[in-house]
């Protein structure tokens, strides 16, 4: 493109009864690149939409009171359980859950494809106490170990009979 070529933003053009203002290319290409954003946006909210509301189609629904297992991540302890029992306290109306265990109410929200629904009811919701906390701290309760690792014993620094 030579300068000659080149077009101002504020170029007024008349033509045959019209008046246009021409754009040049930079700017048309910043217009461009607005537009394909917007519509990459508004494609990403509709796919957002679509995925939140799937999967509530494929599992069965969660009542509130319903007994639930949750998957604890891989990242947990060797001693850890693999899974916490807890309850379904309430529902956002949005596909979000609030769940709650004997050790008290868990501050994430949960998706219905996050956990299975047990068959008997195993927990009520007046067991379960009016502490948030976190689900790795109830996998830690519940198991045999301290999170990371197993349980240590000091008895023979302090000459006691073990006690674990």
């Amino acid at each position: 493109m030579r300068a000659a070529d080149h077009i101002s933003c504020t170029e007024v053009c008349y033509m045959e009864d019209k008046i246009e203002q021409k754009v040049c290319s930079l700017c048309q290409n910043k217009i461009n690149i607005e537009k394909e954003r917007q519509g990459a946006k508004e494609c990403l909210e509709i796919q957002a939409m679509k995925m939140k509301l799937l999967p509530g189609e494929s599992y069965s629904e969660a009542s509130v009171g319903t007994t639930v297992r949750i998957p604890v991540p891989d990242n947990r302890g060797r001693g850890d359980t693999r899974s916490v029992l807890a309850v379904v306290m309430g529902n956002t109306g949005e596909g979000f859950f609030q769940l709650g265990s004997r050790d008290g109410r868990i501050k994430q929200l949960y998706s219905r494809s996050q956990f299975g629904i047990c068959e008997r009811e195993l927990i009520s919701i007046e067991e379960v106490p009016n502490i948030d906390t976190m689900l790795r701290s109830i996998a830690t309760a519940e198991s045999c170990g301290t999170g990371k690792g197993f349980k240590k014993c000091s008895c023979f620094k302090n000459n006691m009979q073990c006690n674990l």
